[in-house]
Formats: structure tokens, sequence, C-alpha cells
């Protein structure tokens, strides 16, 4: 697993620097979890455009534009895939941090529904 610097230097020094008179926390797990956040909006973003790839090579195909029935269950199989991605991201977060902080899950919970929304408008 890839650590970062700063991570290793957070660790090194207890979390905790001393600037001036000022001395301030630092948690350990702060940058982990935006990037966490950032890595789970590329994939998102990559997993809805591979979705729309396949939705416009099959109207280029086909002539038209898949049945909307159809059109449900890819966004319901988007939906699922993102879910899958997220949990696997989660547990191994979990695994490696110890702890699995609320906030983590209902953002990566918001990039879903902000993945799917922005879906269905390329629709």
């Amino acid at each position: 697993m890839f650590v970062h610097l700063n991570d290793y230097l957070i660790h090194r020094f207890q979390t905790k620097r001393r600037w001036g008179e000022f001395s301030f926390f630092i948690p350990a797990n702060m940058h982990r979890e935006q990037e966490i956040v950032q890595i789970f909006k590329n994939l998102a973003a990559n997993t809805a455009d591979r979705y729309a790839i396949n939705i416009q090579a099959t109207t280029t195909i086909q002539g038209s534009r898949p049945p909307f029935d159809e059109l449900m269950q890819l966004l319901q199989q988007l939906d699922k895939e993102l879910t899958s991605q997220g949990v696997k991201l989660l547990e191994s977060y979990k695994a490696s941090a110890g702890q699995l902080p609320e906030t983590l899950t209902d953002k990566l919970k918001g990039i879903i529904t902000e993945t799917i929304e922005q879906f269905v408008k390329k629709l």
C-alpha cells in the first residue's frame, strides 16, 4: 500500500506539530479520507462513462435508442456496480484504518446519487 510522506511525518511526530505558540492536532486519516472520496469520484465517473459509451454504441449499431426498459436495467446495473465498488473501497479502508467514519459512507452515497443523476441527464 502506498504511504504518503505527509502521513508518515504525521505519524512519526505523533500527529502534533508546534507552530510558534500554537499547537494543533492533525488527524492522520483526514488526508486518506479525502483521497478515498476523490478516487471514488473518478471511479464512478469512469464507470458511468463506460455505460454511456455502451449505450451510444448500441444506438449506433441498431440505428435507434435502446427501449426504456433496457435503459432502466442498465441504470440499475450501474447503481449496483457503483454500490459494490464503494463497499469494496470502504472495506479496504476499514481494514487498513481500523475504523470507518460515517461521514465517509455518506460522501460515497452522495457521489453515487450525483453520478446516477448526471448519467440520466446524459441520456
